[in-house]
């Protein structure tokens, strides 16, 4: 049987794995009268909880909790009502806090009763846990270290070993909440150790993401990505789906730090199949994780809609997960030039998390304050919330540092070492006191003076970044907007000339409807940078209905896609292929030329870019452009040459145009083939 009550940091996960066999293994005072023993029955729903829970199903686990202490209350055995009751109340300690609570408070009270100290540890354990998901980290502490005594006083056994390890889990999620990372690396590691000599291969897997998440924290990327991959690797062995996702988070996150955002998608995109087809607890981290994602991309409206999807499964107590959302919409109002929303929200974070002694997350905090003031003008604002972060971090690494070398000492222990040690130490303190002594006053200067660089060149970069960004943002804007006035005349023309030729008024009624319908969507992708494959393929399936309601049978259209393909998560600039299928409809299928007019549209996906084939069986381009009495290119064309440049400038990758009449490739042939070829953003 397996004991387990973990929480993995910054994660949501179920209960925890239960104290099943110390509960049934541990002696205890018992009420006089009572059955000794469970029946079999207990037994089977013992074994079942315990399955249920190791798969990180809670929402299973109900009506096998309610069975059991139904059956307990019957055959009036207390200690058993205490084991399920609490059970309950545990695994509803992420969905409904204050109903946990309760199932809490009741079991408390039936293990008191029968003085059964078992059922008083966990109970203790499971409040402290609750604790700090909310945020009350000194109240988590007061209740897991009255846990931890209980289970100090109990018997050695294996499943004290099992208990053991996940009371210093929990002990170290607590200091890493506080910022002290060496310390819960301390508990980790010693949660680990203990695991893997037991040969509890599981439980040793969930703390070395522990160990891989605190790495993460103190921005060891190399080593935080080969645990995640190492315990992702034993999840897909084993078919754990839940610690398969939280390592997939922990890849996208560092992924999301080295600014590898489409790898970081990709690992969020397969979390969230798993959460979501599993029901597990991780959906509302992956969600918000998705939208911070799109914050790095400066994709704001996909950034709040994720964040939106969070929010609705974050309840209102938990204390620190509501910080992380009012920071990220922070963010995002800072994005949005919304400087007043952007002030307000960050100072709310600061104030709680100032109040909850959340020491990593108020440093992040302060130098996000720091960037807003910044961004809104007022530089002495900006500066002092920087200094006030600089002086956090320091403090945080200071603890770091001096908890390395401790644990360094420790781990090269023996007489002669440590005595070298000592001497190596006084050595050194001695030098560097007269050191200091001697240059006091020139480290002084030099850091007043190194402050006012870094401070000077933090303002220049941010105005030249905002700048720069504005330009790109602006020209990308005319472009979009450079299209609409050509669409919305050819557009009513055909309105005004199918009303004046067509007696149809249910024909006519339904080309107005399909326009508005069709104007909407364009209206709403000016004013974006990007939109997804998806809504491309939607407006030009929208665009060319329309156009054969007003030419009729006189052309056909075939658009074809891979069905692996990804659509709605493959970003494109707005409207980059409408232009062309104008063309060829208004140009290229001139009256009388063809009986079998034919567009295909071909969309192909290599590994990081994206072609998009426009072929028609028209008069070919170079004979439009002459029956146009049009030498140069077409305006079409030179737009999207400069949509094309800036998406390369914004993106960092190759993006171009080819454009060929088929008569100069097969003179039998004739047409025209245009290939757009973009990056996958």
């Amino acid at each position: 049987m397996k004991y387990i009550t973990s929480v993995i940091p910054g994660r949501n996960l179920t209960a925890g794995l239960l104290m099943f066999a110390l509960l049934i293994s541990m002696p205890g005072q018992r009420a006089s009268g009572q059955s000794l023993k469970p029946d079999d029955e207990l037994k089977r729903l013992h074994n079942l909880v315990n399955q249920l829970l190791n798969a990180g199903l809670p929402d299973s686990l109900h009506a096998v909790i309610q069975k059991g202490r139904n059956l307990a209350r019957e055959e009036g055995n207390i200690k058993e009502l205490a084991y399920f009751t609490y059970t309950l109340g545990s695994s509803y300690r992420y969905k409904n806090e204050a109903l946990g609570r309760q199932y809490l408070d009741s079991a408390l009270h039936y293990s008191r009763m029968i003085g059964y100290d078992i059922g008083e540890m966990l109970v203790y354990g499971s409040l402290g846990n609750i604790n700090r998901n909310i945020g009350q980290l000194d109240s988590a502490i007061f209740y897991l270290e009255k846990s931890h005594a209980i289970l100090l006083a109990q018997p050695d056994s294996p499943q004290k070993t099992m208990a053991l390890t996940n009371s210093y889990q929990s002990l170290g999620l607590i200091a890493q909440d506080k910022g002290d990372y060496q310390t819960a690396m301390g508990y980790f590691v010693g949660a680990y150790k203990l695991s893997i000599e037991h040969n509890l291969v599981q439980l040793g897997n969930f703390y070395e993401f522990s160990i891989a998440k605190t790495n993460y924290a103190m921005r060891e990327f190399e080593k935080a990505e080969t645990g995640f991959k190492k315990v992702y690797s034993y999840a897909d062995s084993v078919k754990n789906g839940q610690l398969k996702t939280w390592a997939l988070l922990g890849l996208a996150e560092i992924a999301t730090e080295k600014k590898n955002f489409d790898a970081g998608l990709l690992f969020y995109h397969e979390a969230l199949i798993i959460s979501r087809a599993q029901g597990n607890t991780s959906l509302r981290e992956v969600l918000f994780e998705m939208g911070r994602l799109f914050i790095y991309r400066e994709e704001t409206d996909s950034a709040r809609h994720y964040l939106a999807l969070a929010e609705e499964l974050t309840a209102e107590e938990h204390v620190k997960s509501r910080l992380k959302l009012d920071q990220a919409y922070a963010q995002v109002a800072l994005l949005e030039g919304d400087y007043d929303e952007a002030i307000k929200n960050i100072n709310e974070v600061i104030g709680r998390a100032r109040k909850e002694k959340v020491s990593s997350f108020l440093a992040q905090s302060l130098k996000l304050a720091s960037d807003i003031y910044v961004e809104s003008g007022d530089y002495k604002t900006g500066y002092d919330y920087f200094l006030d972060y600089d002086k956090l971090q320091d403090s945080l690494f200071s603890k770091e540092n001096l908890s390395s070398i401790n644990a360094l000492q420790l781990e090269y222990q023996t007489e002669l070492k440590n005595q070298r040690i000592k001497d190596l130490e006084r050595l050194a303190t001695s030098q560097l006191s007269e050191l200091s002594r001697k240059n006091q006053l020139i480290m002084v200067g030099l850091l007043a003076a190194i402050l006012l660089i870094l401070l000077i060149y933090f303002i220049y970069r941010q105005r030249v970044t905002k700048a720069s960004n504005n330009e790109i943002l602006a020209k990308q804007r005319l472009s979009n907007a450079q299209l609409n006035p050509h669409f919305l005349y050819n557009s009513l023309s055909a309105i005004q000339q199918l009303i004046l030729d067509n007696q149809d008024t249910v024909k006519t009624s339904r080309y107005v409807a399909k326009f508005s319908k069709l104007t909407r969507q364009m209206l709403s992708f000016t004013e974006k940078e990007s939109i997804s494959l998806e809504s491309e393929i939607e407006f030009l399936r929208n665009y060319l209905d329309l156009q054969k309601l007003r030419f009729g049978d006189k052309f056909e259209y075939h658009i074809s896609i891979p069905q692996d393909m990804e659509a709605e998560f493959i970003s494109i600039p707005p409207m980059i292929t409408q232009p062309f299928v104008e063309n060829a409809l208004e140009h290229g299928f001139v009256k009388g030329t063809h009986t079998d007019n034919k567009l295909e549209i071909a969309i192909t996906e290599s590994a990081d870019q994206l072609s998009i084939l426009i072929e028609d069986n028209g008069i070919g381009i170079d004979s439009s452009l002459e029956i146009q009495k049009k030498k140069e290119k077409s305006m079409a064309i030179r737009i999207t040459k400069d949509r094309l440049k800036f998406l390369s400038k914004r993106t960092g990758k190759p993006a171009s145009i080819d454009i060929a009449d088929l008569s100069t490739l097969n003179p039998e042939a004739s047409g025209t083939r245009i290939q757009l070829n973009l990056p996958i953003q």
